[in-house]
């Protein structure tokens, strides 16, 4: 399946075309939901932890590593916000 393979993997996740949250993957509690923590913007350190279902994730980018993960957020950054402050944590659904 699909979402078992989703278990340890991390995210970005985008709103309006945006990045919103950054995270981990912890489990999966039941066929459609997660256990997810989020980190902070500027320290990385853990933010909050959340349950999220699988169809509030459709506009997160996964990835294998945090490694990767943080480049592409880089990436992002430099490309689309040019100067501008990346990075308050959501405090709304999706990842």
């Amino acid at each position: 399946m699909v979402e078992e393979k989703l278990t340890g993997k991390y995210f970005l996740s985008f709103e309006d075309n945006k990045l919103s949250l950054q995270g981990r993957i912890l489990s999966q509690m039941a066929d459609d939901l997660y256990l997810v923590e989020t980190y902070d913007w500027f320290e990385g350190q853990i933010f909050d932890m959340r349950l999220v279902s699988l169809r509030d994730m459709v506009d997160c980018h996964f990835y294998k590593t945090g490694e990767d993960m943080k480049s592409h957020a880089e990436v992002y950054e430099r490309k689309f916000f040019s100067g501008r402050e990346v990075g308050t944590q959501s405090h709304g659904g999706g990842c």
